[in-house]
């Protein structure tokens, strides 16, 4: 009986350590696997900021490379129309100038042989292509060419810085997610970990859980032959004396058999 009730005692003890552990390895595993949740949506993300930016700047890109294109056109065509007119007034000047030369022979010819002046043609030079006209058509074909310059400088400024933005996003992003795929890994392993010990605990609350069923089953078992079955000790006196008589009878009984006198025991 004192090693079924040691027994039952350590058992019990174990079991309610064993519950212990499986309540705070229970709240463990819990945080744990919020904590994998939690870094799960942060690797989403993270992982949609990156595309999504990638995404745009691939659409600004093109957007960009389209207006230098343009504006490239439009610089080109300007640049070429200001070459055309600087040809067109310096040609038409030349052509001027070689006509007031003719008029000039012609007149020093005339002169020469008569006293009378020279007749007036009507004008005194010939089309120079509005030559006053020139500063102000080609100063504002420059002004335009100017402006698809600076637009074509600027778009460029803005996809370089563009690119450096993205790269910077990139590299801290593509750090930011190293570390927290390192995070669920080291936590996915520490939950593994704490399956295990539960899985363990939970197999030794079983052992201990029969140990202790068993004990207490030896207990029941030892009560009756060991307490007497709850008799006090006054009547477990009466019922020794009682069996002792009866033994006694049975002893005369078998002494007088066959002799006669067994009415006197």
């Amino acid at each position: 009986m004192a090693l079924a009730v040691q027994a039952r005692d350590t058992n019990a003890d174990a079991i309610a350590e064993v519950n212990g552990n499986l309540a705070v390895g229970e709240a463990r595993r819990e945080k744990l696997a919020e904590a994998i949740e939690e870094v799960d949506a942060e690797i989403t993300t993270l992982n949609a900021t990156i595309t999504k930016a990638q995404e745009l700047r691939k659409k600004d890109a093109s957007q960009n490379a389209d207006s230098i294109k343009t504006a490239e056109r439009g610089r080109n065509g300007v640049a070429q129309a200001i070459d055309t007119l600087e040809k067109f007034y310096k040609s038409a000047a030349n052509e001027a100038k070689k006509s007031l030369l003719q008029l000039g022979r012609k007149a020093a010819v005339a002169g020469g042989t008569s006293s009378e002046p020279a007749p007036d043609a009507g004008f005194s030079t010939s089309y120079a292509g509005s030559q006053d006209a020139k500063e102000g058509v080609i100063g504002m074909l420059e002004v335009v060419k100017a402006d698809f310059e600076r637009s074509i400088k600027e778009t460029k400024e803005a996809e370089a810085t563009a690119k450096r933005e993205l790269n910077e996003l990139e590299t801290t992003s593509g750090s930011s997610l190293a570390a927290k795929k390192e995070a669920k890994k080291a936590t996915e392993k520490s939950l593994t970990e704490a399956d295990a010990e539960d899985e363990k605990d939970r197999a030794n609350l079983k052992k201990y859980q029969g140990l202790l069923d068993g004990a207490l089953a030896e207990l029941e078992a030892l009560h009756a032959p060991c307490i007497g079955g709850g008799m006090t000790a006054e009547e477990r006196k009466i019922q020794r004396q009682e069996e002792m008589d009866a033994l006694q009878k049975v002893l005369c009984i078998l002494d007088q058999h066959g002799v006669g006198g067994i009415e006197s025991c």
